[in-house]
């Protein structure tokens, strides 16, 4: 088949085929990297989510129970 083709004509086919191939391996990987980097980001917001949870323990057991503690008499 490709043997009754001109050579401009086949030149052109290992061309677009070339593209395809290379369009196709870019968009895999540009995929994975585009995981990796949402996962990356999910992961950090969630331990400034944590850390900042942390805090408000440590600020609720500290300061407010303790004061909560104090200006109630014992029964």
């Amino acid at each position: 088949m490709l043997q009754n083709l001109k050579l401009g004509l086949k030149l052109n086919l290992i061309l677009l085929s070339v593209f395809l191939i290379i369009i196709l391996i870019n968009g895999l990987v540009l995929s994975n990297v585009l995981q990796k980097n949402a996962e990356q980001e999910v992961q950090d917001k969630a331990s400034i989510l944590m850390e900042t949870m942390l805090s408000v323990r440590e600020y609720t057991s500290k300061q407010v129970n303790e004061g909560t503690i104090k200006n109630y008499p014992p029964i």
